[in-house]
């Protein structure tokens, strides 16, 4: 008589070392997908800034009146010129992980387009952002108005 003995991995051993490869492959791909969300909220910061640079300018060549854009630590103003003082047309904070980055030259930066929409040359025309992860994306401003980001 024989007997026959079934070789083989029960379908709960089976799932297990399954379960242990998923979780192997998450700790090894979460830090790439943090690194990834980061650079994505700081590319979104720069596109959101760019688009209100963009309004301002456009704003400023519509209404015939000086538009500024104040960036500061915490975030930036869109301004109206009416004299003697500026209006504040919004505000918008950075998202948390996103600021000015350092060592960039001056942390208060005031980007004024005229009521032609030339931007003066003269002031800073590059701001710099960079998130928690140390990415940076720059956003330049052309003496003629162009405003793009790198």
């Amino acid at each position: 008589m024989r007997h026959y003995t079934q070789k083989g991995f029960t379908m709960i051993e089976l799932l297990l070392c399954l379960g242990i490869i998923g979780l192997l492959a998450s700790l090894v791909a979460g830090p790439t997908v943090a690194s990834q969300l980061a650079d994505q909220q700081l590319t979104s910061t720069a596109i959101t800034l760019t688009n209100n640079l963009r309004l301002a300018r456009h704003s400023a060549v519509h209404e015939t009146k000086v538009y500024q854009v104040r960036i500061r630590q915490t975030g930036y103003y869109v301004m109206r010129e009416a004299h003697p003082i500026w209006d504040t047309v919004d505000y918008i904070a950075w998202p948390a992980g996103i600021s000015l980055a350092s060592g960039y030259g001056d942390q208060n930066i005031n980007i004024t387009f005229s009521e032609t929409g030339v931007y003066d040359a003269w002031q800073n025309n590059t701001v710099h952002l960079q998130n928690g992860q140390g990415s940076v994306r720059k956003i330049i401003i052309s003496p003629g108005g162009r405003i793009r980001i790198e």
